[in-house]
Order: structure tokens, then sequence, then C-alpha cells
């Protein structure tokens, strides 16, 4: 089942590519590096949270680093 899921996200990035494949063509090598990255790592990080639905969220992440810099300030 999961890996229907990542074919899904597959066909999606494959249809943002297509609607924007003369927009990238046309553009200048950092653009296109740009959109690659973009896209890849929207692939990635979607299929991982299909793999792995508890990941930690963005704010979770942030909580983390700065919770001890917050402890340690006083700032809480």
């Amino acid at each position: 089942m999961k890996w229907a899921a990542i074919l899904g996200l597959t066909l999606v990035v494959v249809i943002i590519w297509m609607v924007d494949r003369k927009a990238v063509k046309a553009s200048t090598g950092r653009t296109k590096l740009t959109f690659w990255f973009l896209n890849v790592l929207g692939w990635v990080i979607g299929a991982l949270l299909f793999f792995f639905p508890d990941m930690p969220g963005p704010s979770q992440v942030w909580l983390f680093i700065f919770k001890p810099l917050s402890n340690i300030l006083g700032l809480h």
C-alpha cells in the first residue's frame, strides 16, 4: 500500500515537471537547479512521511534545538 502512495507521489512530481517543463527549459542554470532541488526534496520528504508518519515536524525540530538555549538564558 505504501508503494502505491510512493508511485502516486512520483506521478505528482512528474506532472509538476511536465507543466513547468517549458518555463524551466528557458530559464537559467541556477533556476533549473533550484527547481529540481525543491522537487527532489519534496519527493524525499513525502516518501519519508509515508514510511515514518510519526516523524517530528519543523516546530518540534526548532524546540529540540532552542529549548536548551532557552533554559540557559532563563527565557521560559
